[in-house]
């Protein structure tokens, strides 16, 4: 794990960071960009990449409430 930064395991715990749906998660995962990892079948994120890249997209109005 990267100094300063919390990992979030599972596409539920994404999608309660996200405040969006499960389904959400696997589609923004699909994205080139999306700091969402899957490397053995199983999703991982980092808070402060999620959060970097929520501001990145202004487009995203599931987003739009992030990082509560």
């Amino acid at each position: 794990m990267r100094e300063g930064d919390d990992k979030v395991v599972g596409a539920k715990a994404i999608a309660f960071e996200m405040g969006c749906s499960i389904r959400t998660v696997y589609r923004r995962a699909e994205e080139p960009d999306a700091p969402i990892y899957k490397p053995c079948g199983r999703y991982y994120a980092f808070r402060a990449e999620l959060r970097a890249w929520a501001r990145r997209k202004p487009d995203c109005q599931v987003l739009a409430g992030f990082g509560r």
